[in-house]
């Protein structure tokens, strides 16, 4: 009862003008997350909104954020952040702190498979890098969507897991924070092979993604792409990877190609624009070398990437 008044004096929705104040923090919100917000949106008549916290009242909040009304923001602690699915917001006390905010909810232990209880939720924060940092990071926004073609298992509505939650935290922050490099088509036929660079190594990868890809983003041999590269430091060096006469660090790249996991389309020009005309054509020289190899693709959806294959 005291819930139905407070609700008929405090505001339903945030005001059509309001926006974030700055492009940091983004908020992720998975898509069967969204499905649950939404459902309590209804059930309240009243616009639901995802308030990312810190500790309150001496209290630990366990997931890091909580879903409400928007009429229960105390808003002078708070500040909208970005995200296009639902309005979010962040304490004061950590917006500044954090890159990105990943929200999910999965199944719970005991649901039968393929079924999933509502609002069982899990969280992972992303920090702005300190040790070290891409000089020309992607800063990217993953594309749930565009994701979902390429890893359907990682968000089916029946399924998830703790551990995809830290999958999908991975790829959230490559794109964010991996360093930029130039890619381009190699091959369309009969599967779209993809040659993305790494300047650090200084050789290119191959990378096979689905055939329709072609004409939905229409490629030809020598399009154009962006890759987002992260590395590895340890182990032993990938065997389908050849170090260039200017290699600098490394034993691995995994390389993401933005153009299919993201919908910055501003963004993808701009970088495509910014990349070193010698970059590219590093890029084209080493394609060529390696077509003539018959090198077999990696795998090239971001779960795959990472692993050579030979």
């Amino acid at each position: 009862m005291k819930q139905f008044f407070r609700d008929l004096v405090r505001p339903k929705s945030p005001p059509p003008d309001e926006r974030p104040a700055e492009p940091f923090p983004h908020a992720f919100i998975t898509p069967r997350a969204v499905r649950d917000i939404l459902a309590f949106e209804k059930k309240r008549g009243r616009t639901a909104v995802v308030l990312f916290s810190d500790v309150r009242g001496g209290r630990p909040n366990e997931y890091g954020y909580v879903i409400t009304t928007y009429g229960n923001l105390v808003h002078t602690d708070c500040v909208r952040i970005t995200c296009p699915e639902v309005p979010c917001y962040a304490s004061k006390t950590i917006h500044e702190r954090y890159a990105g905010f990943l929200a999910d909810h999965v199944p719970l232990p005991n649901d039968p498979p393929g079924m999933r209880t509502p609002g069982n939720p899990k969280y992972l924060d992303f920090p702005f890098p300190e040790d070290s940092y891409a000089t020309n990071p992607g800063l990217f926004r993953l594309s749930f969507a565009k994701l979902g073609r390429l890893h359907p298992e990682l968000l089916m509505d029946g399924g998830g897991t703790v551990a995809g939650v830290q999958q999908i935290g991975s790829i959230v922050e490559q794109l964010l924070f991996g360093d930029t490099n130039p890619a381009i088509v190699a091959k369309v036929e009969p599967d779209l092979i993809v040659s993305a660079y790494s300047v650090d190594i200084d050789c290119v990868v191959f990378l096979r993604f689905p055939r329709e890809f072609v004409g939905e983003y229409q490629l030809r041999p020598g399009s154009k792409l962006v890759s987002v590269n992260c590395y590895y430091g340890e182990g032993e060096f990938a065997p389908d990877l050849v170090r260039g006469p200017k290699y600098l660090n490394w034993l691995n790249v995994i390389p993401m190609v933005a153009d299919f996991l993201a919908d910055d389309q501003e963004r993808l020009v701009t970088l495509k624009r910014s990349i070193p005309d010698h970059a590219w054509q590093r890029c084209k020289e080493l394609t060529v070398a390696k077509l003539k190899t018959r090198a077999y693709p990696r795998d090239g959806r971001p779960l795959g990437c990472e692993r050579p294959v030979i």
